[in-house]
C-alpha cells in the first residue's frame, strides 16, 4: 500500500515482488500466527519490508514478540482425547495419524491442565532480526503429577509502547487459537521431575514447519 496526498494506492502482491517508488514512514504488518513467526513466516516478510521499504528510524508494527510454551496433559484436545483401545478396538494408527504433527487448537474453549508454569521459548524483535532464529531447549520443572500429551504455544507481542496482543489460552479467544506439540508416548510424570521440550524451525517455502522432541530426566 502507497500513499501520495490524500490517495491510498492498494498494491495487490506478494510484498517480497513489489517495488515503491519511496521510502515510507510506518510499517504495519498482520503476518504473526498462532506461535508467532511459522505459518505466514512473519520474520522474512517483515525483514524484507522493513531494510527495503522503511525510512531509517521508521516505525514497525508489530515491534516485538515473547513466543510462549507450556506442558500439558488434555482429554478433550491432545493425544489422552483418543483412547488406544475403544469398544475392543485398536486406535494406535488413528492416534498416530491424528497427533503426528504440530495441530492448532482451540485450547481456550476446552479443559487441560497445566503441569508446569509456561517458559519463553524465542524472543522476537522485530525492528532488527533478519532471520528465523534456530533450534532451542526449553526446560521444565514439573509443577503437579500428571500424563504429558504435550505443549502449548503462544504468543504475546507488543504492537507499540504500552500495546499489546496474545493468544494465551487463558487469554480471551482470538482468531489464532493456540499451537499445539503432541506427545504420542505420553509419559506420566511426577512432581519435580525435569523435562526438556527441544525444537527447531525448518523453512520450507517461504513457510516454516516445527522439529521438536521431548527428553525426560528420569531421577
Amino acid at each position: 500500500m502507497k500513499r501520495t496526498a490524500d490517495t491510498i494506492t492498494l498494491i495487490r502482491e506478494n510484498s517480497k515482488a513489489v517495488q515503491l517508488p519511496e521510502r515510507c514512514d510506518v510499517l504495519v504488518s498482520e503476518t504473526l500466527s498462532s506461535f508467532c513467526f511459522d505459518r505466514e513466516n512473519a520474520i522474512g516478510f517483515i525483514s524484507d519490508a522493513r531494510d527495503r521499504f522503511l525510512k531509517p528510524g521508521g516505525k514497525v508494527i508489530p515491534q516485538s514478540a515473547d513466543v510462549m510454551i507450556m506442558p500439558i496433559s488434555s482429554d478433550a484436545f491432545g493425544v489422552g482425547s483418543c483412547p488406544e483401545r475403544y469398544y475392543g478396538l485398536h486406535y494406535a494408527p488413528l492416534r498416530k495419524k491424528l497427533f503426528s504433527e504440530v495441530l492448532l487448537v482451540a485450547a481456550d474453549k476446552n479443559p487441560f491442565d497445566q503441569l508446569s508454569p509456561p517458559a519463553l521459548c524465542y524472543q522476537i524483535d522485530f525492528r532488527t532480526v533478519s532471520q528465523n532464529p534456530g533450534k532451542t531447549f526449553v526446560p521444565f520443572r514439573i509443577g503437579r503429577p500428571g500424563r504429558l500429551d504435550g505443549f502449548l504455544g503462544w504468543f504475546k507481542s507488543q504492537l507499540a509502547s504500552g500495546v499489546t496482543i496474545d493468544n494465551s489460552p487463558y487469554s480471551p479467544p482470538t482468531s489464532w487459537w493456540q499451537t499445539y506439540f503432541p506427545t504420542l508416548e505420553q509419559p506420566l510424570l511426577q512432581a519435580g521431575q525435569l523435562i526438556f521440550f527441544e525444537v527447531e524451525p525448518l523453512s520450507v517455502q517461504d513457510e516454516i514447519r516445527w522439529s521438536y522432541s521431548t527428553r525426560l530426566r528420569r531421577s
